[in-house]
C-alpha cells in the first residue's frame, strides 16, 4: 500500500463499496492499517468517505481501528467546521456592526442581507453532507463515540441550520440518541442562519 496516499486509499474503498465487491478480510486489513498511517493527511471528505465505506461493505472494524479513526475525525471534521462557523459569526458581526456606522443608502436598502462568507478552499470540505454521510456511516458500522465526540457533532450540526439536509439531520439525529444525547434543535421557521449559535458557543 506504499504507492497509495490517503485520498487513492479512500477512493479504493468508496470504489470497493460501491461495487459491492468485498475485498477479503487480508485485503480490507491491509486497507485499513494503511488509512491508520494516513489519517493525519486524510481530509474530512475522505474520512467520511472511509466511513461511508465500511457501512456499505458491512464491516465493523476492532475497537482499536474505531478509536483512532474517531479521534482524527472529531480534530478534522469537526473542531475545524467550528472554528469556520466561528469565522463567519465573527465576520457578519463586523458586516452589521459597519452596516449601524454607515447611513443607508439606495442601493444597499434593496440588497439582500448577505450571508457569511467562507473561505473557498474549504467550501468543497467542510460541507454539512459530509458530517451527515459521517454520523450515518458511523453508526452503520458500530462505531461507538464518548459524548465528546457527539457533542462536536450536535454543536456543527446545528451550527449549519437550514443547510443541513432533513435526511442529514435525521442521520445526526439517529447517532446523537444512540449515544443518550437530545436530538437537534428544529430550524428556525424564519429560515434564519441558526449559525451563529453555534459559532458563538465555540
Amino acid at each position: 500500500m506504499g504507492g497509495l496516499n490517503a485520498q487513492d486509499l479512500a477512493n479504493v474503498l468508496q470504489a470497493l463499496a460501491n461495487l459491492k465487491a468485498s475485498p477479503g478480510p487480508g485485503l480490507l486489513a491491509a486497507l485499513l492499517g494503511a488509512v491508520l498511517t494516513r489519517l493525519p493527511a486524510m481530509t474530512p471528505a475522505g474520512m467520511a468517505a472511509v466511513a461511508y465505506s465500511l457501512a456499505r461493505l458491512g464491516h465493523k472494524p476492532d475497537p482499536a481501528w474505531g478509536e483512532a479513526f474517531l479521534g482524527r475525525m472529531e480534530g478534522a471534521l469537526f473542531r475545524a467546521v467550528g472554528c469556520l462557523l466561528t469565522s463567519a459569526t465573527a465576520g457578519a458581526a463586523r458586516s452589521a456592526a459597519a452596516r449601524r456606522r454607515s447611513p443607508p443608502s439606495l442601493t444597499s436598502a434593496s440588497r439582500a442581507p448577505s450571508r457569511p462568507t467562507k473561505p473557498a478552499g474549504m467550501l468543497q470540505v467542510y460541507q454539512p453532507g459530509a458530517l451527515a454521510l459521517a454520523a450515518w456511516a458511523v453508526a452503520e458500522c458500530g462505531l461507538r463515540p464518548p459524548p465528546r465526540w457527539l457533542a462536536e457533532l450536535s454543536r456543527v450540526a446545528e451550527g449549519w441550520g437550514p443547510e443541513l439536509s432533513p435526511q442529514g439531520r435525521t442521520s445526526v439525529d439517529g447517532l446523537l440518541r444512540r449515544g443518550g444525547l437530545a436530538p437537534l434543535p428544529p430550524v428556525d421557521a424564519s429560515g434564519s442562519d441558526g449559525r451563529a449559535v453555534a459559532g458563538a458557543a465555540g
